[in-house]
């Protein structure tokens, strides 16, 4: 397991990478921001927005922990045009747990908790107003084991048709990219279109296949999978 690192520690690595970024042209893109702190989430965006001013913002909080801290920042971008709140499905109790994730599994249908954490959620969520501002990410890899991960993968489609009946319609986020689970069944070769990444663009066409609506996919080497999935 990794060792967290302090608020100031992320902080720090952020600047230095902003540093290198300067003379790149951000402009017009979606910044999203991987932390489970939303101190430093606002931190990152004011960087951001002192050098580009037409940018959207995603608060990808990967703990998946509705708490005061999180509810005061939401509450301040309520109806903000330029914000999106990534709410990810974990059974973590506290965000400064959220690299102990894997001690937090639950025995049971990952398919039912996972509906249930995101209706519950939503509720707190659109109290607050958030409801339009929402990105859902079903949480692969997160507090899940093996065979929880792939049941969910399977039956993704009804996850979504679940929520959609309780009228909860929002953008998903798919998270694949070099996850364990992916490595267990299909080890990486040396070969850069190894049998790992092809399985990966197998799973992401067939969400395509089978889910409309609004799919982001998260991909560590995107053009790599690009190429994968064009030629399968």
């Amino acid at each position: 397991m990794n060792s967290a690192i302090t608020s100031h520690q992320e902080r720090i690595r952020f600047d230095l990478f902003f540093e290198m970024i300067k003379e790149v042209d951000l402009g017009g893109q979606w910044i999203s921001f991987d932390t489970y702190r939303p101190e430093n989430y606002l931190y990152f965006e004011e960087r951001f927005k002192s050098r580009y001013h037409d940018c959207g913002f995603i608060f990808n909080d990967v703990s998946g922990v509705l708490d005061a801290p999180l509810f005061d920042l939401l509450k301040s971008k309520k109806g903000q045009q330029d914000f999106y709140y990534l709410y990810c499905s974990t059974h973590i109790p506290s965000r400064d747990q959220t690299l102990s994730h894997m001690e937090f599994q639950r025995e049971g249908n990952m398919l039912e908790m996972t509906a249930t954490h995101f209706k519950n959620g939503f509720q707190k969520l659109a109290a607050i107003g958030m409801n339009q501002q929402l990105i859902l990410d079903p949480g692969f890899g997160f507090s899940k084991s093996f065979e929880q991960n792939w049941d969910l993968i399977r039956h993704f489609d009804e996850l979504v048709l679940s929520l959609k009946d309780a009228g909860i319609v929002c953008p998903w986020l798919i998270g694949l990219s070099k996850k364990s689970f992916l490595r267990k069944v299909q080890p990486a070769s040396h070969d850069p279109f190894g049998d790992a990444e092809i399985l990966h663009a197998k799973i992401i066409k067939e969400f395509i296949v089978k889910n409309s609506g609004h799919l982001i996919f998260r991909a560590h080497d995107p053009f790599l999978v690009e190429s994968v999935y064009a030629g399968l």
